[in-house]
């Protein structure tokens, strides 16, 4: 009998684990962006041995904050990877699956001074999230080559050939949620920062590796993706009819995001590597076209802000964020609850706002009292953004900022 018993049991933890996996493969199924290439009828491509060698070497050295004796010669052949026009095209490359994460990579073209988006998305006075605010909600340094707070750094040019200047810390990143599993999560990652010289090109490293694993909390895509409005809520969960007692997590996250200098082109070759495993039981439900696909919302993002003729210098941004710091907690839940507000009254049509119940949260005090200064500065910031490039914001920003 009891053996029978146990049979029975090992049949139905068979069963669960079918099913949940098979819920889970739907997931992330669906994780593709309305319009653009899926990745998943793409050739797919190994890396050539030296190059997954380099990327090795440095996901080995990211979190050694004392590491800054960089060779040259352990990362060159990602440079020239990099910088070949002679790749497969269209093709989705991918490493080994260091660490049990899947991996891609993808590059494109942006048409920005080298020495501008290392300005722009690589300084604590521009927090990142304004610069790709298709992926990421919130962004802040915890700390940097050993200070924390942490104080800000320029980038010296030109940069001798060989030689390196590193910036290693910790930074705190959120994510926009999925616009299909209506998913965020928030994490903080160890991050170093090279920039150097090769073959007479101005090359920058941006490495990555998440510190914890994550789990997946509810929010709501409001309207077209391009239009940046997300709301967020505190519940674990997918945010999908049927799902939401599942507790989705990132176990880790690895990326390298490689910038190459192109003078003769008047543009920056900008390629990015990255690794996820994700998923639910300590499954990876993670594919190689869901990496892909993040990717290229990542480039839509950065492209639409970096390459908007619109785009103020470094230092009016810098000047505009620091006015949205000064003000006061009541102040931003002032305008954060002027900003929830617009939202209802411009989507009321919404998902969203057809929920009674949810929408009535989403504008009550028990709402905004649970956001932090963080949190509504972000989106101030991000309105003073879609102002300033032709976007449509939710609220006006002028009046918080000096004549």
């Amino acid at each position: 009998m009891f053996a029978t018993r146990r049979t029975v049991w090992k049949n139905v933890r068979a069963f669960f684990l079918i099913t949940f996996t098979g819920l889970f493969f739907f997931i992330f199924s669906s994780l593709s962006i309305a319009g653009s290439e899926t990745g998943s009828n793409l050739k797919e491509l190994r890396l050539q041995d030296p190059v997954i060698e380099s990327l090795e070497y440095l996901l080995g050295i990211i979190g050694d904050n004392s590491k800054t004796d960089i060779n040259m010669g352990r990362i060159a052949p990602i440079i020239d990877f990099v910088s070949s026009d002679e790749k497969t095209w269209p093709a989705l490359y991918y490493s080994e699956d260091n660490f049990g994460s899947r991996s891609v990579y993808h590059q494109f073209d942006i048409n920005q001074e080298f020495s501008k988006i290392l300005e722009y998305s690589y300084t604590p006075k521009i927090p990142s999230h304004v610069i790709i605010p298709s992926s990421v909600r919130l962004s802040y340094w915890k700390n940097c080559n050993g200070a924390n707070p942490c104080s800000t750094w320029s980038w010296d040019y030109p940069v001798s050939e060989g030689h390196f200047q590193v910036v290693s810390g910790v930074q705190h990143e959120t994510t926009t949620p999925d616009i299909s599993s209506w998913t965020y999560y928030s994490y903080d990652v160890d991050r170093m920062l090279i920039l150097t010289r090769y073959k007479d090109q101005n090359v920058f490293f941006s490495i990555s590796n998440q510190q914890d694993r994550a789990p997946g909390k509810k929010a709501y895509a409001i309207g077209d993706d391009q239009g940046w409005n997300y709301l967020y809520t505190r519940e674990t969960g997918v945010n999908r009819s049927g799902l939401g007692w599942i507790t989705p997590y990132i176990y880790s996250s690895f990326s390298i995001t490689v910038f190459v200098e192109q003078p003769d082109r008047a543009s920056v070759k900008c390629a990015m590597f990255k690794w996820l495993r994700g998923g639910a039981a300590n499954v990876n439900m993670v594919r190689k076209h869901h990496i892909y696909e993040g990717i290229k919302r990542f480039e839509t993002g950065f492209k639409t802000v970096l390459e908007n003729p619109a785009l103020p210098e470094p230092e009016e941004l810098i000047a505009a964020f620091l006015q949205i710091e000064k003000l006061s907690t009541e102040d931003l839940k002032k305008e954060t609850r002027k900003y929830l507000k617009n939202l209802k009254s411009r989507y009321h049509e919404d998902e969203v706002f057809q929920d009674r119940k949810l929408a009535e949260f989403l504008l009550s005090p028990e709402y905004l009292d649970q956001l932090t200064r963080q949190e509504m500065k972000s989106i101030l910031r991000l309105e003073y953004m879609k102002t300033i490039l032709g976007k449509n914001p939710i609220i006006e920003t002028g009046h918080i900022f000096p004549n």
